[in-house]
């Protein structure tokens, strides 16, 4: 059973925020468990994470493009009944090409045995291609179909038949006879899950056993069954990749700094046990595992290693001053107890905010990332902190690293002058941002998935990209002759619209029967006789090839299947507005639905949840600042660090002319709690002990920081796109968060002070005593 997911975390935070700051912590108390409990305090954490990994074991997976939505949207009722009344939209398309030229022996042949070998495989319910394609016959009265492969003896006359089909042209092969797909659409499986990977694996055996025996061609599988599969191979690849590459340059930065292998695994061991409690979480939760939860991982280990580097580096820190071991843990401990609290807290709070989005995964994406930190420091406090108590580290070399020599010595007209510069053209280029997804593109150039597409769009120009839904308003009204002529007009306009490049529907199989019959390929123009026309079409058509896949069984509705060369969400929603129009212009009821139309239609969702998740962030940010310290005017100035590496992150993008898509807003918030997390820890030091703390905290937060800046980099590897993206975005945010943490804020602060101490000094200089009051 899956948890239902609502807005409460985030409002339970707001309502609590006061209990859950430095008022009423209690510190003392956790360094006194510390200090005569640390087995204790490790052991239940121990076994909580422990028993909360169990939940891994009925963690399942879901790739598919439904599961993003939910159960009362709209769009995916429009979808679930045409499913019901049409049938399944889910394909499987093998595109075959030969720049040679297509219809030859070998040609014809390597296409029929694409077609038979898809037949048998699971969860095929039928397969189209040029050769099992209708041809329609007549024998006296009696009309009949046959296969274009069947009714030709040469390579000649199966051209010969293709090209007196106009209609192929566009849905199985280009106009130069170079390229053909073979369409295989799934058996329906309603609510139900198909199983992807069984399929497209069985399929994927057929094609690479035809490759090996057609080497002259090239054969490629693309369609919504293997993009979702794809999705799927990708997202666990990445971690297989991603993952270890992030482990050993954490390793080997923790052994830099502290030359100590066993300290150097301490931030492995604990995101290792805190990213098997989340996902644990996850799996109690009934939340499935799909291609966006890949980026966990990476969020939490990026995460654990920025709080133990913090609490390890204040440790080595204390050292240096000539502290003792057990001193050191323990000023370690309470140096750090709050900040870390504080920039959890945020960073909770940005991802938790996704639980107002209306995309279901981007909510238990949100809630079980957000989970995952809370967990995290749950963890580092509980395992780290009890370890470092029982067994204080003995580090081999406590020299100074280069990261404690950074001087923060800039000219201050020049450092403003810097950062204006940046703000102004991110502002400017932030303006070009749009919002966009295109799921093929998400895969690399050379994935087989790019090569169909770059064929397919070279040759033939599109694939079955969606499917159109005409209502008629009543029973029989399919064949009312009004409502005929109108959806041919809709046919013919559709077919001047550049991205379209073929529509596939009932219309094209009648005119070819009543040429057979009558001589002319303009249809009836009675109730009757279209009726009458389409039942003698159904009764004799081919099992692949049926009428009734295009007629409801009411024959109140009709269905096109549209061929288009579109892989984008912009392109694809306006097209879509454009049919819509066309059909609201012919006075026609017309949807536009399909598993990839669905996918497009999740772009106005993301944009949604990224106003909303930025807007909440900053506001709980800005909360949290107030109440640290105590004075708007502070608050306000410690925004700006945390504002500015976010816009100068989008205006890149604008720049670059990357578009936002889930990812980006993963980042925006992730980036945010990261960025805070600096600012945290050197207002903190800031109150403490003023400016001078400044030269303590900041070879911390700039060893810190650039290890995270290495750490998401490492993403750039990633063959997955939007990780890469994901990767590269938090390393550059989190590199501009630093430098106004070191450079813009400590400005900041000291210009607000001495424009305190000016007012005071106005203060006095204007104060004078009330002359009665001597008296």
């Amino acid at each position: 059973m899956q948890l239902k997911i609502s807005s409460w975390p985030h409002k339970f935070l707001i309502k609590n925020l006061k209990k859950l700051l430095i008022v009423r912590l209690k510190v003392k108390q956790y360094l006194s468990l510390i200090r005569h409990k640390p087995k204790q305090v490790f052991c239940v954490t121990f076994t909580f994470l422990v028993l909360l990994s169990l939940g891994t074991l009925s963690l399942s997976s879901n790739f598919g493009i439904k599961f993003w939505f939910k159960t009362e949207d709209p769009h995916l009722g429009i979808l679930s009944n045409f499913e019901k009344q049409f049938g399944e939209d889910n394909n499987v398309v093998v595109v075959v090409h030969n720049p040679d030229g297509i219809i030859t022996k070998e040609g014809i042949q390597l296409i029929k045995e694409t077609t038979e070998k898809l037949s048998q495989t699971i969860s095929i319910a039928q397969v189209l291609s040029l050769t099992n394609y209708p041809i329609i016959q007549t024998e006296e009265d009696d009309l009949y179909f046959d296969q274009i492969e069947r009714k030709s003896k040469s390579p000649h006359d199966f051209k010969k038949l293709v090209l007196n089909s106009p209609e192929i042209f566009g849905q199985f092969i280009d106009k130069d006879m170079t390229t053909a797909l073979v369409v295989a659409r799934l058996t329906p499986h309603f609510e139900k899950i198909p199983n992807y990977k069984k399929i497209i694996s069985e399929a994927r055996s057929h094609i690479d056993e035809l490759k090996l025996k057609n080497p002259d061609f090239k054969i490629y599988m693309t369609g919504v069954a293997t993009v979702v599969d794809q999705f799927r191979q990708y997202a666990y690849s990445d971690l297989l990749l991603v993952l270890p590459l992030l482990s050993i340059g954490i390793l080997l930065l923790m052994y830099y700094a502290f030359r100590n292998i066993i300290v150097s695994l301490i931030p492995f061991t604990i995101f290792s046990l805190s990213t098997l409690a989340a996902f644990g979480f996850a799996g109690f939760a009934g939340f499935p595992f799909h291609n966006v939860s890949a980026v966990i991982p990476g969020i939490l280990v990026t995460m654990a290693f920025a709080d133990t580097m913090h609490i390890l580096n204040t440790y080595r820190h204390q050292i240096l001053e000539g502290a003792n071991r057990e001193a050191a843990v323990f000023h370690s401990a309470k140096e750090n107890f709050i900040p870390t609290l504080l920039t959890t807290l945020t960073t909770a709070i940005g991802l938790f905010s996704f639980l107002s989005a209306k995309l279901d995964p981007l909510k238990q994406i949100g809630l079980i990332a957000g989970v995952g930190t809370i967990i995290l420091w749950i963890a580092t406090f509980g395992l780290l902190v009890p370890l470092m108590r029982i067994y204080p580290p003995k580090l081999k070399s406590v020299n100074r690293t280069i990261f404690d020599r950074i001087s923060t010595r800039v000219p201050k007209k020049l450092t403003y002058a810097f950062f204006s510069i940046f703000i102004l053209l991110s502002i400017h280029f932030m303006s070009r941002l749009e919002v966009n997804t295109n799921p093929i593109g998400y895969f690399p150039d050379d994935s087989e998935l790019a090569l169909s597409k770059s064929t397919v769009e070279r040759t033939i120009g599109g694939v079955p990209g969606a499917e159109i839904i005409i209502d008629s308003l009543e029973d029989e009204g399919v064949w009312k002759p009004e409502f005929v002529s109108k959806v041919i007009e809709l046919e013919k306009e559709l077919i001047k619209n550049k991205v379209i490049v073929g529509v596939k529907g009932p219309f094209s199989l009648l005119r070819k029967m009543n040429m057979a019959l009558r001589n002319t390929r303009k249809l009836p123009k009675t109730k009757e006789e279209l009726a009458e026309l389409y039942f003698l079409g159904d009764l004799n058509s081919p099992e692949n090839f049926k009428m009734s896949e295009y007629v409801t069984v009411d024959k109140r509705k009709l269905r096109f299947t549209i061929f288009w060369n579109i892989t984008d969400s912009r392109s694809a929603l306006s097209a879509m507005k454009e049919i819509e129009k066309i059909g609201k212009n012919l006075g026609l009821k017309v949807n536009v639905t399909g598993k990839f139309v669905l996918y497009y239609l999740m772009t106005d969702y993301v944009f949604k949840t990224f106003l909303y998740s930025l807007t909440i962030s900053l506001s709980m940010v800005f909360i949290i600042f107030l109440i640290l310290m105590k004075d708007l005017r502070l608050a306000l100035l410690a925004m700006l660090p945390n504002i500015i590496p976010i816009m100068i992150g989008l205006g890149t993008l604008g720049f670059i002319n990357v578009p936002i898509d889930t990812t980006i807003c993963m980042a925006a918030s992730v980036c945010l709690g990261l960025a805070v997390d600096d600012t945290i820890h050197l207002i903190y030091k800031y109150r403490e002990g003023g400016e001078s703390a400044f030269k303590e905290v900041i070879p911390t937060l700039t060893l810190t920081s650039t290890s995270l800046v290495i750490g998401f980099s490492l993403f750039y590897f990633s063959s997955f796109r939007p990780n890469s993206v994901f990767g590269i975005l938090c390393a550059w945010i989190i590199t501009w968060a630093l430098l106004t943490d070191i450079y813009l804020l400590p400005l900041l602060l000291k210009a607000s002070e001495e424009k305190l101490e000016q007012d005071l000094d106005d203060e006095r200089k204007h104060y004078r005593p009330d002359s009665s009051l001597a008296h």
